[in-house]
């Protein structure tokens, strides 16, 4: 059902890396982190995670898609504040962001015909829990930590059954 797809995603959404991982590049001396891979290959190894989510479902490879766009959009940001990116770049980010963009928005017309508002807010919730659970993920796994941290899941709705959560880690 959807709960096993969901976990299922989760579980497989960073599958894309396996390839990468098998040789991975030191830079300064330790591995190099996910942030600081050159966006044409970050965008390739995000391209497999999306192609095996979407063996899941099209919705998972549409959650994975967006919550990849998401990095893209926060690494164009950080780049277009710093002004260090090449114009060439600066269109591979463009690009990956309008083809998530299409592909989210032909989902939702075309897969959810009946309730478009539904489709969208699916989309939203799944996209908000596997952000919090990949946060939970890395700050578990890349540093000490000395500070808690709050992480806030979709809330519940009424009689909706979705999932719901708000976890702090210490």
């Amino acid at each position: 059902g959807p709960r096993e797809a969901f976990v299922q995603m989760v579980r497989r959404h960073d599958d894309g890396w396996v390839v990468w991982e098998q040789r991975p590049e030191v830079h300064a001396g330790r591995p190099r982190d996910f942030m600081e891979m050159p966006l044409d290959e970050a965008l390739a190894i995000y391209r497999r995670s999306i192609a095996v989510a979407s063996t899941i479902s099209r919705c998972a490879g549409i959650v994975v898609g967006a919550h990849f766009r998401h990095l893209v959009q926060m690494t164009s940001e950080k780049h277009e504040a710093r002004h260090d990116w090449a114009r060439d770049v600066e269109h591979l980010a463009e690009d990956f962001l309008d083809e998530q963009d299409g592909l989210r928005r032909e989902f939702v017309q075309t897969v959810a015909t009946a309730d478009h508002a539904r489709a969208e807010a699916d989309v939203d919730r799944g996209l908000h829990l596997l952000q919090c659970l990949d946060f939970a993920s890395l700050w578990l796994c890349c540093a000490e930590r000395t500070v808690p941290q709050t992480i806030v899941g979709p809330e519940r709705r009424g009689g909706d059954d979705r999932f719901g959560a708000r976890t702090e880690f210490r």
